[in-house]
């Protein structure tokens, strides 16, 4: 599962007019541009649009027009979706040159049946989404794949907290545990999703965790969840990660690690958690590396392309951190330039001689963007 390229506008014609012109996206993406062009946000759109397709946002957002490509199986999906004051005005579904898919603004529609291979009318409710509505494996099986993409995105956030002070007990464990949570796993209860994944995967997993963390620089020896009452002056149980870092005689809780190590801890956890329990569709990491030195940095970078590549999930990071941009093969790229509302992205997709033309000047990469290289006009 890809997504190929996405075109996004809101509140168009208004004072809070954004707009995201005919982004194209690979494999992996790092996302870098100045402070306020918009990496976070196109993030977040991206975010919103998986949660509206996998019916996981209770809802609609106030408006909104998005035209996203995918590829699913050597299939092109083109869904065009336009939301108007929460509620939807156009919905259109394309697989290749068929059209499987149309509403309109009343709620009434079409949508090709498989079982009978014909069209049939429905009609849906104005505030959900035709593609949630009308899950039905039998009849519109194209649906599934939409909907898997939804469902198996994940967003990071590696510059916050990440779930630092959050600590477990023995009945939230039990609750994260559970097989009919699937689908609810707080990204941010790390204490939890180790316990789970441990649990269900044994040592193979918590083996991986543990390679992972070491190539990032971490050198421990072992990892577990453990009861840190004493050392929060609590009668009750309350349960941390703790690692054993080879050089110390004592454990250390995730409560007494430095951010920078408990964000680059939690991201492994998640990162083997997703791909032990099933391939993710897309990762995306909000301000990647932020807080770490640049050896273990560019180490984490490094790793989650490897990981994206072996495994085939498509991988988006943002971040604007010079050292980060120079570990980071121009080939990864996607610039964002910001005009007044308007959003644009560079890559080599799109861009193919400034970047090759770039690659003989002997300038390092955040050179490539600080002087505007993939504006073409040096």
């Amino acid at each position: 599962m890809k997504l190929l390229s996405l075109s996004f506008s809101e509140f168009k014609g208004q004072d809070r007019e954004w707009i995201l012109s005919d982004a194209e996206f690979g494999q992996v993406n790092l996302i870098v541009g100045k402070n306020s062009t918009g990496k976070t946000r196109l993030l977040n759109v991206l975010t919103g649009l998986a949660k509206l397709i996998s019916g996981e946002k209770k809802g609609l957002y106030q408006c909104g027009t998005y035209k996203a490509s995918f590829l699913f199986d050597g299939e092109k999906y083109n869904y065009d979706l336009n939301i108007n004051d929460y509620h939807v005005v156009e919905e259109k579904l394309v697989i290749d040159d068929q059209e499987v898919l149309n509403r309109s603004e009343s709620g009434e529609g079409v949508i090709f049946a498989a079982e009978i291979g014909k069209n049939m009318r429905f009609q849906t409710p104005t505030t959900e989404l035709a593609v949630v509505f009308r899950r039905d494996s039998i009849q519109h099986p194209f649906l599934e794949k939409l909907y898997a993409w939804g469902k198996s995105t994940k967003h990071y956030l590696f510059g916050s907290e990440f779930g630092r002070n959050l600590l477990g007990t023995p009945a939230l464990l039990t609750k994260e545990g559970s097989e009919s949570q699937d689908n609810v796993v707080d990204p941010n209860y790390v204490v939890g999703i180790f316990d789970r994944a441990f649990k269900k995967h044994g040592s193979e997993y918590k083996d991986a965790v543990l390679d992972d963390f070491r190539a990032l620089g971490y050198d421990c020896t072992d990892i577990s969840v453990a009861n840190i009452s004493e050392y929060m002056s609590e009668n009750r149980q309350l349960l941390s990660i703790v690692v054993q870092e080879r050089d110390l005689n004592c454990i250390t809780p995730q409560i007494q690690m430095s951010q920078g190590m408990f964000r680059a801890l939690a991201l492994v956890i998640q990162l083997n958690f997703n791909i032990y329990e099933k391939t993710p569709a897309s990762i995306f990491v909000d301000d990647i590396g932020e807080g770490l030195d640049y050896t273990r940095s560019a180490n984490t970078i490094l790793l989650l392309i490897e990981k994206s590549l072996s495994n085939n999930f498509q991988l988006f990071m943002t971040t604007n951190d010079r050292f980060i941009m120079n570990a980071v093969d121009l080939e990864y790229w996607c610039i964002l330039n910001r005009e007044g509302s308007i959003v644009r992205v560079y890559n080599k997709s799109n861009s193919p001689k400034e970047f090759k033309d770039f690659e003989y000047i002997g300038l390092s990469n955040f050179d490539f963007f600080s002087n505007e290289y993939f504006l073409g006009e040096n």
